[in-house]
């Protein structure tokens, strides 16, 4: 017996790919994006200035303490935190941090579900790692533990870009 309330099933997640694009259907929307180019991982060396991982590049200063904007593209660590060579991955299940303003960890999926990140953008979400610890999901938020505070006297920035 039909309550006249009956909904279509659920196709949240629903991914359909040709050789050059792909199709999620993820909530009310249906996104269309061309294939990034693989994900694999990249080293960042203290000395480097910047580096790419498929279609994104980070660049990276290093500044005495300096004041920074709310910007998710932009990411300002606490210079003395940071164990060199970074690690620059693609995210994968079990990966955790503490995200800024939180004093207790976070699986990475569960902040993606939060932040209502899309299917599509799950597939090219990375994250920076500093002795196996998540600095900076990259492009989203940095690490409660790698942030500026007031005795830091210098920074590493890193901005993220793509290429055109």
């Amino acid at each position: 017996m039909s309550s006249g309330h009956d909904r279509p099933p659920r196709t949240t997640g629903k991914l359909f790919t040709t050789s050059q694009h792909e199709l999620v259907i993820d909530r009310n929307h249906i996104i269309i994006s061309k294939i990034q180019t693989a994900l694999t991982e990249t080293l960042i060396q203290i000395d480097q200035t910047q580096t790419s991982l498929g279609n994104f590049i980070i660049q990276i200063e290093r500044e005495e303490k300096t004041d920074f904007k709310n910007d998710p593209s932009m990411a300002v660590f606490d210079a003395a935190k940071l164990k060199f060579p970074l690690r620059w991955r693609k995210w994968k299940a079990g990966d955790y941090f503490y995200p800024l303003g939180m004093n207790h960890k976070k699986k990475l999926s569960d902040f993606l579900i939060d932040q209502k990140i899309s299917l599509a953008d799950k597939e090219t979400t990375t994250v920076l790692e500093s002795e196996n610890e998540i600095v900076w999901v990259v492009g989203q938020r940095i690490d409660e533990r790698y942030r500026v505070i007031d005795s830091t006297e210098s920074t590493v920035i890193c901005r993220l870009s793509t290429v055109d």
